[in-house]
């Protein structure tokens, strides 16, 4: 499988607000939305996404 990182941008931002994680692991990481406005008022955080390549 290839994968790719891509920008995360005014085009596919709401399909990854949109993505979740199961239950128990709800602790581990931040909510998608929540980390796609922190990157815009923390200097050095840059919003990527993981898919699948061609």
């Amino acid at each position: 499988m290839n994968l790719e990182l891509r920008e995360i941008d005014v085009d596919n931002w709401n399909e990854c607000v949109q993505l979740s994680v199961s239950d128990h692991q709800k602790g581990f990481v931040a909510d998608n939305c929540y980390s796609l406005l922190q990157s815009k008022f923390t200097d050095g955080l840059y919003p990527l996404s993981m898919i699948k390549g061609q």
